[in-house]
Order: C-alpha cells, then sequence, then structure tokens
C-alpha cells in the first residue's frame, strides 16, 4: 500500500511557485501527495496533478500595505488557531502518512507534532539558523516601523502562548520556532554555493537547487512576446505584495524613449491606465517571467529568492531593490558574489537608476559571475533532485511506501 502525504504551504507566489515543479515530478513519479493552500492557487496546483485541499479559512498573507515581518508571524500564528480542529479532522480522515510543510506553516508543523508523523520541512529562500547573521536592514526595518511592530510583536507573542495552551505545541519559545535550529529534514531550493554561510548548517540541512520547469506555470496567451524579439530587453519586477507607484514612476521616467525594451510588471494593484503610455515600455500587470528571462539582458528586481534565482538561473545580471524581509540578506549575497548590484529605493532618481543600468550591462565581469552561479544552481539538481530527497524520506519514514523507479 502507497503511503500518503501532504503539503502545507502559505498563499505567497515566493513559497507556493518554488515547490510546483517538485510536487509534478512526485506525482509523475507515482506518489500520492496532496496539496494545501488557499483557493488563489488551486490552478496552479491542480496543474502539476496533485489534489488540492482547501485551507479551512482564508488567509492574508501580505499586502501591498501591511508588509511587517511581525504582523505577518502575527497572522499566521492566529490562523493557526482557528483552523487547527478542522486540519487535525482533515489528517484523520484522510490518514495522511508524512507531512512536507513549508517553514512558515504553523499548523503544518504543529500537526506533525499532535499526530506524531514524519516531518520534511522547506525552506522557499535561504535556510535560517540561529546563527545566521543578517544584514542590519533586517531589524532596522521592523524598528523602523514601530508603529506596526509593537502591536503586532504582542500579538505574536500572547497569539503562541494562546496556541500552547489549546494544543500543548509547539513546546520551544516563540522565537525558537521561528527562527530554530530544526531537527528534521530540511530541503532548501537554493545551492550550497549561494546559501549564506553554508557552514553553519548540519547535515539535515539539504540544499537542492532552485525548481525551475517552465511547463508547469499556467501559460499567459496575452503578453506580447514577439515584441521582445531582437531587443535589448530590461524586465523589470517587484514581485507581488510590495509595488509602490512611485517607483513603478521613477522607471518609466528613467527609460523612457531610450533604446531598450522595458517590460514592468506593475503587479495586480494598480490599472495600467493610470501611467504614461510609453512606446518602449510594456507594462503589465503580471508577467511570464520564466519566458521572459531568457531573453532579458538586465533584471531588477526586489531581491524575492525565486525571483532572484530565475534570473541568475538564465545567467541574467541582477539590480536589486528590496523591499524587506529575507531580501535584504539576498541582496547582500547577490552583491558579495558579483552577480549585480543592491539599490536603495530611497533617494533612486530616474539619471541614477538609468546610469547604473548602464553600467552593469557593460560590466563583462558580473556577466561572468553570474554564468558561473547559475552553473551551480543548475547543478545542484533542482526539482528531481528535491524528489528524490522526499522519496528518500518517505522511504526511511514510511514502512508500507514501496520504492517508486522512475
Amino acid at each position: 500500500m502507497q503511503a500518503k502525504g501532504i503539503f502545507f504551504n502559505i498563499p505567497g507566489y515566493g513559497h507556493v511557485n518554488p515547490t510546483l515543479p517538485m510536487i509534478k515530478e512526485l506525482v509523475d513519479r507515482g506518489a500520492e501527495v496532496h496539496y494545501c493552500c488557499t483557493e488563489e492557487f488551486r490552478p496552479m496546483i491542480e496543474r502539476t496533478g496533485a489534489k488540492f485541499i482547501p485551507l479551512p479559512a482564508e488567509v492574508v498573507y501580505a499586502t501591498n500595505e501591511a508588509f511587517n515581518l511581525l504582523k505577518i508571524f502575527a497572522d499566521l500564528l492566529e490562523h493557526t488557531y482557528d483552523v487547527m480542529p478542522q486540519l487535525e479532522q482533515l489528517m484523520k480522515t484522510e490518514g495522511y502518512d508524512y507531512i512536507l510543510a513549508d517553514m512558515y506553516t504553523p499548523w503544518g508543523r504543529m500537526l506533525s507534532d499532535r499526530l506524531n508523523l514524519p516531518l520534511m520541512t522547506f525552506f522557499p529562500s535561504f535556510a535560517l539558523h540561529p546563527k545566521l547573521k543578517e544584514p542590519k536592514d533586517s531589524p532596522v526595518q521592523i524598528l523602523k516601523d514601530w508603529r506596526t511592530s509593537l502591536p503586532s510583536g504582542w500579538r505574536l507573542f500572547r497569539g503562541y502562548k494562546k496556541l500552547q495552551k489549546a494544543y500543548g505545541t509547539p513546546k520551544v519559545s516563540v522565537l525558537a520556532f521561528l527562527n530554530g535550529e530544526i531537527n528534521n529534514p530540511c530541503l532548501t531550493f537554493t545551492a550550497p554555493e549561494f546559501q549564506p554561510q553554508k557552514e553553519v548548517f548540519p547535515a539535515n540541512y539539504l540544499f537542492t537547487g532552485p525548481n525551475i520547469n517552465t511547463s508547469v506555470r499556467l501559460p499567459d496567451d496575452t503578453f506580447p512576446m514577439e515584441r521582445l524579439e531582437g531587443k535589448n530587453v530590461i524586465y523589470i519586477s517587484l514581485g507581488s505584495v510590495v509595488v509602490k507607484r512611485s517607483f513603478i514612476r521613477t522607471c518609466i521616467d528613467a527609460f523612457k524613449n531610450t533604446n531598450y525594451l522595458v517590460v514592468l510588471n506593475i503587479s495586480k494593484q494598480y490599472e495600467k491606465a493610470s501611467f504614461p503610455e510609453t512606446e518602449n515600455i510594456i507594462l503589465c500587470n503580471f508577467a511570464p517571467q520564466l519566458e521572459i528571462l531568457p531573453k532579458a539582458a538586465l533584471f531588477i528586481t526586489h531581491g524575492g529568492m525565486n525571483s532572484t534565482h530565475e534570473g541568475i538561473y538564465f545567467e541574467v545580471p541582477l539590480l536589486v531593490v528590496p523591499q524587506g524581509g529575507d531580501q535584504f540578506l539576498v541582496a547582500q549575497t547577490v552583491e558579495q558574489h558579483g552577480l549585480g548590484k543592491r539599490l536603495n529605493e530611497k533617494g533612486l532618481t530616474a539619471k541614477k537608476l538609468l546610469r547604473l543600468t548602464e553600467q552593469i550591462l557593460k560590466d563583462k565581469k558580473t556577466k561572468k559571475n553570474v554564468q558561473k552561479m547559475s552553473q551551480a544552481l543548475k547543478q545542484s539538481g533542482g526539482y528531481k533532485k528535491a524528489a528524490d530527497e522526499v522519496q528518500t524520506f518517505v522511504q526511511k519514514n514510511i514502512k508500507k511506501q514501496p520504492k517508486i523507479t522512475v
């Protein structure tokens, strides 16, 4: 009898997208894996062949107006308290044998403890560890936003105590739970060469490289890909969470009337008609990123791990404009490896943006460094290696799991 697993994730594109090629590979090999997330991600998940399981209630991971890590963690813990009874009943009804869970799904990790089920944890960005030194920007961002951080910090600790009282788990402190050393297998979708301070991580932290598979993404037939042919393409996207109107206007002012063909993803939060129309700039609410990047000469990004990996994978130099969270660590790592430059959005002018763009496009050393790191990412194994690690984990922990041949 084959083992049955469930993957728990939070509703964020930077968390869901990296997992989909691995999930598809597991399903193609014959594994039975269900995937629990919000309705927004149903089409993407069902495209992999996995069975979609809706979270019992919607949870807002982050918005353009509220990107504060303490607030996000507090929201997730309060959501965990609400959904635990339904999810625990689901686990018992379906008879799952193991759990795969994003690092930031408290309900997934708690269900593993309560039901004594094997757990594999996934880091969508860099792996975390108490000894990992983060750039000073990370705590500074929380202090700058103290009007949100103080009440959110109180909600975080209060919500955590409420969970412990109601469910008897987690048994560790809230700080250890959010950023502590993990003893179960941890899979990180980056190469060991790109992981900061790789030496602090024990052997249960596995680095399998980014999961990139164009066929898994939902197709977009509306984007005018033909306009990119033979052009010097610059691709700009700050992801789907935090995109400021002022930054979009700076980009338009920087590149209008230049010889560059610019694809500018303004996210779903803005109407294209609210910005001036420019002949050489394609404004879009969604961009088929994996199709654009192979044609791009430069990627201006927020430094989300998913986007950063994809830029490097396709050998595109980066200008990183971090907005919050782990993006500061990503930007720092990009600079340390000579893969591009970090930009501070505050004080960024159109003139400066254009000047830095032209500098990096002429920099042969940066291009060479990107090509070298691209090879490291590709040689780490990607979604096939990730699927191998999941199968090894299942075979070691579930006796009734037969060996699946590829």
